[in-house]
């Protein structure tokens, strides 16, 4: 009777003591995460912005749990910068100190550039959609560029050219550019690569004579053309130089898929060929692309993608390592690459390079067609 007894009391006290362990885990129900997101939603940089507004919005209702079946829930706190580093500063300090956010997402290369050294200090998880070489950190920081390397797209861009077009050495390249720092990297880059004859114009944002641009372009005699640029002046300058007689393939980085570029170039910016993201057209996609029109009236960007991507690798990382600690997520990140959102392939380099497939498509005004 005795050894009953004592059976039962050891099987009550072994009953309470993992009652007593799941209820812990279990009193909270939900983790809450807290994601600032530093982007440009006016001036001329504002489709960019608003593309990854939406989706990092979409992104904080990814139902995410962790093994626990608690909640990993998430809101995010999105101020304007309009494409200015002074701004973005003061919108980071304001979401640091104000909210105590540990983690940032952010685009523009002098915007990331300008809040590198906060994002360094402070030790804060920063996913930045960048193609600056020099973003990354080398100070242990959990710093993460969400796209690929400058030196990767133009790699990636003239091997397309070189498969896919009577490349010669002979041939002559002309690259016309924003004159900023992206544009001057890739400059330095397209040329090394192409080892053909080469020249090499840069314009300003805010120009306005296109006529004049495409002119002194068309004068060198190209034999074809790559662009880099975001503004819908890339777009007019396609169109001009097609007015003026050139006939010969168009080649261009990411900011090609803009679409307010592509409304400015019409039915002149068929036959660019592009880098973009290679997105399957998966049923979650679809989801998403529905959502987007529905809640938003916005069509789909690769950058809304990226968006979406980095706050669902946040929470994720948030679910697995138990904690919103910056350096358990980063460390996270870096260690169980790769990943597989909405279908889409994700590794994570060494050296904090967050990146997507890449592919080349051909324009056609209304509608694109993957190569």
């Amino acid at each position: 009777m005795k050894k009953i007894l004592l059976f039962t009391f050891g099987g009550s006290v072994l009953a309470l003591m993992f009652w007593s362990l799941f209820r812990c885990q279990g009193d909270e129900q939900e983790t809450h995460v807290k994601i600032g997101g530093i982007l440009p939603l006016t001036g001329a940089y504002a489709d960019i912005g608003v593309w990854m507004k939406s989706g990092m919005e979409l992104g904080s209702e990814y139902k995410v749990t962790n093994e626990f079946g608690k909640i990993i829930s998430c809101e995010v706190f999105i101020e304007d910068c309009q494409g200015k580093p002074t701004t973005a500063i003061g919108n980071y300090r304001k979401l640091r100190d104000a909210k105590n956010i540990e983690f940032f997402i952010t685009t523009l290369t002098p915007v990331g550039m300008a809040l590198k050294p906060f994002f360094e200090n402070d030790k804060t998880v920063a996913i930045a959609n960048l193609g600056r070489d020099d973003f990354l950190s080398t100070c242990g920081a959990p710093i993460f560029r969400y796209a690929w390397s400058a030196s990767y797209e133009a790699s990636f861009l003239v091997n397309y050219i070189k498969q896919h077009s009577c490349f010669l050495e002979s041939n002559k390249a002309v690259f016309v550019h924003v004159n900023n720092d992206m544009g001057k990297n890739f400059d330095v880059l397209f040329k090394q690569a192409l080892k053909c004859q080469y020249v090499s114009i840069g314009y300003d944002e805010q120009s306005k004579s296109v006529r004049d641009l495409a002119t002194r372009v068309l004068n060198e005699k190209p034999s074809y053309i790559l662009l880099y640029g975001y503004t819908k002046e890339l777009g007019f300058l396609v169109k001009e130089l097609r007015q003026q007689g050139f006939n010969g393939d168009i080649y261009a980085t990411q900011g090609f898929s803009t679409p307010s570029v592509i409304e400015a170039a019409g039915s002149a910016g068929n036959k660019v060929f592009y880098t973009d993201c290679d997105i399957p057209d998966s049923a979650e996609i679809k989801h998403i692309k529905t959502q987007l029109m529905e809640r938003y009236a916005a069509t789909f960007s690769p950058m809304t993608i990226t968006a979406y991507n980095a706050v669902v690798l946040i929470k994720m990382a948030v679910a697995d390592v138990k904690s919103t600690s910056s350096a358990k997520v980063a460390a996270y990140l870096h260690l169980n690459s790769p990943f597989v959102i909405n279908g889409i392939p994700i590794t994570v380099s060494e050296n904090g390079d967050i990146c997507l497939p890449l592919k080349v498509v051909e324009n056609k005004y209304g509608g694109d067609e993957k190569k």
